[in-house]
């Protein structure tokens, strides 16, 4: 029986691919209930992937009763659980935003509905906004949550949500507890940028970025001030508190940019950690006389589908953000099949560097 090799190009992980063909092949009656599966090494051979990675794959199958090992025997298609009763799960987002309409959030929610869709547990996903994860379960009596961007200062609700033991996720960030998580790898990402500028021969770096309230931005503040030192560099730094939907800048950090880009040992490139960041260095480099990227290259994040249509086009990171959203639901409905927490992991999937034209060589 021909089994399909994973795609080696997509963010998703490799456990992650293999384990949507096993189930796959099971839902098409390629393999029915009571058939052994062929050995490990068989399906890692087919699939183009490690022994290891199958065994995670079937692992988490065995646990959620599709699969079954008998000892000396091998792994055989298990009877199917008695159907779930309906399960009612929130989208929670800290502050009410725009869904639909934005380039973050959209694919994320979208993501959410589809893996839902195409799962065997009836569940359906509703959108909330608020911080107080435990008490928003009980008034609108949701089983399972996804939440999304956390901020640092949720950690006392995420406790509370532990000790209720109402399954959730974390997506799009982290916190300093062990809790479920789903995340870009903002801290590479970051490093990149840095090196990227230094392979272009500059040696005059900055940083822009959002107030460090999300782990997301105090790993690219972190990683991006580490790669510049070990270069035996500095990074000069810019908070902008404004919000990623503000596009102006109040007078106090339009003052901040000017300073810096105006000083005597103002940056040639710049590191916006954000896409709406990347936009206020862009406006305030235009006011200035500045020109991006002969007098100023730029490195953005996120990369929503007007970025390419900027004068210059927009050198970005691209988060695999629909297939975070997929992975974080396949983790929370892993756990509502068998009625048990969801394990304490951390997934990281890889950002996809953009380059463009807002960077150049230095003097090039």
């Amino acid at each position: 029986m021909l089994i399909p090799r994973i795609d080696k190009s997509s963010p998703l992980p490799r456990h992650y691919q293999a384990r949507q063909l096993l189930e796959k092949m099971i839902d098409e009656g390629r393999w029915r209930i009571g058939d052994k599966l062929p050995a490990e090494i068989e399906i890692a051979e087919a699939m183009g992937v490690s022994k290891m990675t199958v065994n995670k794959a079937l692992a988490s199958l065995v646990a959620e009763g599709r699969l079954m090992r008998e000892v000396g025997r091998g792994t055989f298609v298990s009877e199917p659980k008695s159907v779930t009763p309906h399960v009612v799960a929130g989208i929670i987002f800290a502050v009410e935003m725009p869904i639909e309409s934005n380039y973050y959030n959209a694919p994320l929610v979208q993501a959410i509905q589809d893996e839902a869709l195409e799962s065997c547990v009836d569940v359906s996903f509703n959108i909330f906004f608020g911080a107080d994860y435990l008490k928003l379960a009980r008034e609108r009596g949701l089983n399972a949550l996804v939440i999304v961007a956390p901020h640092e200062g949720s950690l006392s609700a995420l406790e509370a949500l532990r000790e209720e033991q109402v399954p959730f996720v974390l997506l799009g960030g982290s916190v300093p507890i062990h809790v479920p998580c789903v995340d870009s790898d903002n801290h590479s990402a970051a490093k990149q940028a840095a090196e990227y500028f230094i392979s272009l021969g500059h040696r005059r770096l900055a940083l822009v970025h959002a107030p460090p309230v999300q782990s997301n931005t105090v790993d690219r503040i972190e990683a991006f001030g580490a790669a510049v030192g070990r270069y035996g560099l500095s990074a000069q730094k810019v908070c902008i508190s404004s919000t990623s939907t503000e596009m102006g800048l109040d007078q106090s950090e339009h003052h901040l940019l000017c300073d810096m880009l105006l000083g005597s040992s103002r940056p040639t490139a710049v590191f916006a950690g954000g896409y709406h960041l990347a936009l206020k260095v862009m406006k305030v480099a235009g006011e200035l006389g500045l020109d991006i990227p002969s007098d100023l290259s730029l490195i953005g994040f996120d990369d929503p589908g007007a970025a390419v249509l900027l004068h210059p086009s927009l050198t970005t990171f691209r988060q695999p953000l629909y297939a975070m959203g997929r992975l974080a639901t396949n983790l929370l409905i892993s756990a509502l099949k068998e009625s048990m927490a969801v394990n304490d992991i951390k997934e990281v999937l890889p950002c996809e560097f953009v380059i463009r034209g807002s960077c150049q060589p230095l003097n090039g």
